[in-house]
């Protein structure tokens, strides 16, 4: 269900144990450093960003998730080829 006492941290857990081929980008009105850190040293996290959010940079991060879909079907390709 929906808990609202649950953070960032908790449910980029559970969606990494869950569906970690999900690409997740982080946004949040707190600028923490410390919190980018950690956040972003979850394998299926992309990007950390404040409010409000630049466009740029939004873009930047899709660009990012493009580029590593891309290079995983190209792996999944190539590994397929050798079986």
């Amino acid at each position: 269900g929906n808990d609202s006492t649950k953070d960032g941290f908790y449910w980029s857990e559970e969606l990494k144990e869950s569906m970690p081929d999900v690409p997740v980008i982080f946004v949040t009105s707190y600028n923490d450093e410390y919190a980018q850190k950690v956040m972003l040293a979850n394998a299926n996290v992309i990007g950390y960003m404040t409010k409000p959010i630049d466009k740029e940079i939004l873009e930047k991060y899709f660009v990012k998730i493009q580029k590593k879909k891309k290079e995983e079907n190209c792996e999944k390709s190539e590994t397929e080829t050798r079986v």
